[in-house]
């Protein structure tokens, strides 16, 4: 009775460990696949964006990078736990089976004592291990903890051959309920350890393609850096040129500026010549006008000239006339002085003559 209440309370504490690390496990198993979600939604970001600068690749590299070094960090955790759980299910069943062996039997017997005491007659001091535990202990559920003790044999093994024998011919039939409990251990906790180690290869075989799928995109955000550092340099290029086409375009704005006053002041002088124009119309108006006057009274003149030729002409026949009458009377004058003179000179004699 003692022997089955001693099995069921080392069954629930191993069930207590197992839960405990097993909740570790979970959580750490979450976290890891948190941590690939969040590089494959970096991932699917970078696909989804045309055109990058180079402080956002910067900055989704130092995040990639992250999460890589978070996913290895996970992962050595995981295999610590992994390693951690089975050396502590391996050291708590060997425990626990020495336990439940001692009590099932009087630990008096001098064989018993013997096995879980010190070798007096051997120079290293090793404990020897009863049979069924080498079981367990190769099995699955106790790999790491059989790895950590190889090159050790000795330590469980017994300090000469008669001992040995002897051991093994008095106990033959007394380690047959111990070979039952650890077969049932091992049943129990088999499964277990089996899903954690299963778990283990696909979180290793999960981080492995993780970690050649960041490779690739670190590559890639290489490839992109590179062509982000052509395009600044084209841009640069492209702002150099633009600077020197604004400078450009700034002087030909001031030459526009400078024609454009020149142009107002040649609409100012437009409108003084236009005025000028308008002025001198205005008097050509006015001298045709005079003109018109002028020709018109020319005409007038010209009527009265031809009249005053007629006149004239008649004038000139009168003059002739005149002329001719002139003469006459000149003619007749002198006719008359000759008569006169002729008279005088008669007189004279006769005077003359009278006097005498």
């Amino acid at each position: 009775m003692e022997g089955v209440e001693t099995k069921s309370f080392s069954l629930v504490e191993g069930s207590q460990i197992g839960s405990k690390f097993s909740t570790c496990l979970a959580e750490n198993v979450e976290g890891f696949q948190q941590c690939v979600k969040e590089i494959l939604k970096l991932i699917e970001q970078d696909g989804n964006l045309s055109e990058t600068t180079s402080e956002f690749c910067d900055g989704k590299k130092s995040k990639l990078t992250t999460h890589v070094a978070e996913l290895s960090r996970m992962h050595a955790v995981l295999v610590d736990q992994h390693a951690h759980l089975i050396g502590e299910f391996s050291k708590d069943c060997e425990s626990k089976i020495e336990k439940q062996y001692l009590d099932s039997y009087d630990s008096s017997s001098p064989q018993v004592t013997q096995m879980f005491t010190p070798d007096k007659t051997s120079n290293t001091r090793k404990c020897r291990t009863p049979i069924g535990l080498d079981a367990l202990l190769s099995s699955g559920g106790g790999g790491s903890y059989a790895s950590r003790r190889e090159g050790s044999e000795s330590s469980f093994s017994l300090s000469s051959d008669s001992d040995s024998e002897s051991f093994m011919s008095i106990n033959k039939l007394r380690i047959s309920p111990v070979n039952d409990d650890a077969l049932k251990v091992k049943e129990t906790k088999a499964p277990e350890v089996q899903t954690l180690v299963d778990e283990n290869t696909n979180l290793k075989e999960c981080n492995r393609r993780l970690q050649e799928e960041v490779s690739i995109y670190v590559a890639d955000i290489s490839v992109r850096n590179d062509q982000i550092t052509e395009l600044s340099r084209n841009l640069d290029q492209s702002m150099s040129d633009i600077g020197r086409l604004k400078m450009e375009v700034s002087e030909k704005c001031r030459s526009v500026n400078d024609l454009n006053k020149h142009l107002d002041s040649l609409k100012l002088k437009k409108d003084e010549v236009t005025a000028k124009v308008d002025t001198l119309r205005a008097e050509k108006r006015s001298q045709d006008n005079l003109v018109r006057e002028l020709e018109t009274c020319l005409n007038s003149i010209q009527v009265e000239h031809v009249g005053v030729l007629s006149s004239f002409d008649n004038a000139q026949e009168v003059i002739d006339e005149l002329k001719l009458k002139v003469m006459e009377l000149e003619r007749e004058v002198v006719r008359q002085r000759e008569v006169i003179f002729d008279t005088a000179e008669e007189k004279r004699e006769v005077i003359s003559i009278g006097a005498a």
